[in-house]
């Protein structure tokens, strides 16, 4: 992602260590555990009167319309957020503002893998199987979101220069904190201890 499509001279390695360990603790222990023990046993009622392939677009949208975008994404932005400094709620946010567009991603890729992954693959290939395209999904994700935002704490009594007198009038942007500093995505990052009167 950094070096073939984003063609960057200098490697992010905080970029890697979040996909990197946001694989291992979520994809690699939390959804192997989700495919083959919860969708397993959710899987059985609905595949004793349907059948397999009956089952799999019933899978498929508990994974892709359930899942992902209520358990998968939260989880990545809290875990980007925890590695940028963050506060919860300041993930929280950025997770809904860029909810649609992630899904609209999600799917394009994910529905079609994952109805052949549930009604083709057996049940103990399916975490490779899905390992396999994760390589896509990680490269898409990446380019997308990838980008770590690390502001500086601002302790009290150090001027702020407001942004407004030397942007174009037709730029808008938001008014500075009293203590902090504003991020690319408006979010207010880390107060300093000075800033909090501790």
């Amino acid at each position: 992602a950094q070096k073939v499509i984003e063609k960057k001279d200098d490697m992010d390695w905080r970029r890697n260590a979040l996909f990197s360990s946001f694989g291992f603790a979520y994809l690699g222990c939390f959804q192997f555990y989700l495919y083959n023990t919860v969708f397993a046993r959710i899987c059985q009622p609905v595949v004793a009167v349907v059948g397999r392939y009956g089952a799999a677009p019933v899978l498929t949208f508990l994974d892709q319309f359930i899942h992902h975008p209520f358990l998968y994404f939260p989880a990545f932005y809290l875990f980007k957020g925890a590695v940028e400094g963050r506060p919860l709620q300041s993930s929280f946010n950025i997770y809904k503002t860029d909810l649609e567009e992630n899904c609209k991603a999600l799917w394009a890729l994910w529905v079609p893998a994952q109805l052949i992954n549930f009604a083709v693959v057996p049940t103990h290939l399916r975490i490779p199987f899905v390992a396999g395209i994760s390589i896509f999904w990680t490269v898409i994700i990446s380019c997308m979101r990838g980008s770590i935002v690390q502001a500086e704490e601002v302790t009290v009594g150090a001027p702020l220069i407001p942004l407004q007198a030397a942007a174009p009038e037709h730029i808008h942007f938001p008014a500075a904190p009293e203590h902090g500093v504003l991020d690319a995505h408006g979010e207010l990052m880390h107060i300093s201890n000075a800033a909090a009167g501790l």
